[in-house]
This record gives structure tokens, C-alpha cells and sequence, in this order.
């Protein structure tokens, strides 16, 4: 019985309550939960004004903390809300690189007033290597992409 399954003593962890198609939305915070700089610097954003409590940054922040310390599977209603959802959008499915570039991208601005400007681009950067290698002469080429 799902009902009776208490994952936070069984794995450790604390789930998120499906609100009705956001299993995707549930995977990318659960993935950003787990690493640990990624949690810090949502941690360290100070708190916000009164009037920022239904913006994204406080919204993920609370599902953080319910996430670390909650004993019952985590709502994400709030979240959902900032980013501007009703409650008919809990139940299409979203592009989940877009929601990811959206959170990310609003939590870097946060973290701009902060002293963090860089956090998440440091967090997630890339860099892409053209390598080229030439089986019958001695030969390599590399050039870094922008």
C-alpha cells in the first residue's frame, strides 16, 4: 500500500507528491536536491521580503527544506504558482530543459544581489573540445567551441 510506504525510513529521503502530470518536474528537483553545492547555494540565498514569498527562488527553497527536514511527501503547489502555473498546467506536461533553464535562470538573478553571481553557470558549465585525429598520419587537431 502506497499509502503506508514511508520513504524518508526506507531510503533516507523524502518524496514529492505528484500534483498530476509533474513526475518530470519531481525528477529535476529531486536530481538538484542531491548535489550538494546546488542545495548550499539555495540554502545561502537570504531570505526574501515579505512580498518575494511567492517567487521562485523562496518557492524552491521551501521545497528544499521540506525535502531535508519534512516527514510527509513535499507539495510543490507553491512552486508550481511561481512560476505562474494554474492549476490546470499540474496536468500537461511541460519541457523539462525549459524548466530547468527557467529555475536556474531566476535563481542566478537572485543570487546576483548576493554576492553568487556565478554560482549556477559554475555549478553547470560545459565546454565543448572539436578533437580531430588522423588514423594514417601523425596528425591531431583540437578547437574549443564557444
Amino acid at each position: 500500500n502506497s499509502e503506508e510506504y514511508d520513504s524518508r525510513k526506507e531510503t533516507g529521503f523524502n518524496g514529492i507528491k505528484n500534483l498530476g502530470a509533474t513526475c518530470y518536474l519531481n525528477s529535476l528537483l529531486q536530481v538538484l536536491f542531491t548535489l550538494g553545492d546546488f542545495r548550499k547555494s539555495v540554502f545561502a540565498m537570504e531570505l526574501p521580503a515579505e512580498n518575494d514569498y511567492d517567487r521562485i527562488p523562496f518557492a524552491l527553497q521551501k521545497v528544499f527544506y521540506e525535502l531535508q527536514n519534512g516527514a510527509t511527501p513535499v507539495k510543490t503547489k507553491r512552486l508550481t504558482k511561481s512560476f505562474g502555473w494554474d492549476s490546470s498546467d499540474a496536468f500537461t506536461q511541460q519541457d523539462l530543459h525549459e524548466l530547468n533553464r527557467l529555475l536556474c535562470s531566476h535563481l542566478e538573478e537572485a543570487m546576483k544581489k548576493q554576492n553568487a553571481k556565478n554560482k549556477i553557470s559554475e555549478l553547470f558549465e560545459g565546454k565543448l573540445v572539436n578533437f580531430i585525429q588522423c588514423v594514417n598520419i601523425d596528425y591531431t587537431s583540437t578547437r574549443d567551441e564557444a
